[in-house]
């Protein structure tokens, strides 16, 4: 009578699958319920086969292992990226913020300094040209600009927000 195989995990799905294919290409009467699936497969594999079964087995496994290994790769690069992009939007915001908050000219060189950088870096990992990466740059100042400007409009600073303008009149 074969066993039913029902992976719990889909790791345990390849599992399930390698050991249909053992049973399939001569792994009988190993005593499976004993054993882990790792240990289950490596007996299945030096004692249950010959040389020629054991080269079917290998050759299905590899077939089965490399494109789950480059999936689980993929999903971790994403996710890695997708943490580099949160920090990054954060990053700008944050500038963003503190520029509005103390519009002194201190503060704004520093916060488009660190705008300049963090685009640049983001722009790096991403594989940005140096015309995107421009692009983004003078994207992200315009933004730090108008809030910038906005803040000294409303705490109606109408003198040091037009002077403001005249000065950062290009990066709008």
């Amino acid at each position: 009578m074969q066993r039913v195989c029902r992976p719990k995990l889909i790791g345990g799905l390849k599992a399930c699958l390698l050991r249909i294919i053992a049973n399939e290409i001569g792994g009988e009467g190993l005593d499976e319920d004993k054993l882990t699936e790792s240990e289950f497969l490596f007996k299945v594999h030096e004692e249950g086969m010959d040389d020629a079964q054991r080269q079917a087995f290998d050759s299905i496994r590899n077939r089965m292992s490399v494109p789950f290994l480059t999936t689980i790769g993929k999903h971790g690069s994403g996710q890695l990226l997708d943490a580099a992009k949160d920090s990054y939007s954060s990053a700008i915001s944050s500038s963003e913020e503190m520029a509005s908050q103390s519009p002194d000219k201190e503060n704004i060189f520093l916060q488009v300094d660190r705008i300049k950088s963090s685009t640049r870096g983001i722009g790096a990992q991403l594989g940005w040209d140096k015309e995107t990466t421009d692009r983004a740059v003078a994207e992200n100042l315009g933004k730090l600009h108008v809030a910038v400007f906005n803040s000294l409009m409303s705490d109606e600073d109408i003198d040091g927000a037009k002077e403001y303008l005249e000065v950062n009149r290009a990066g709008f």
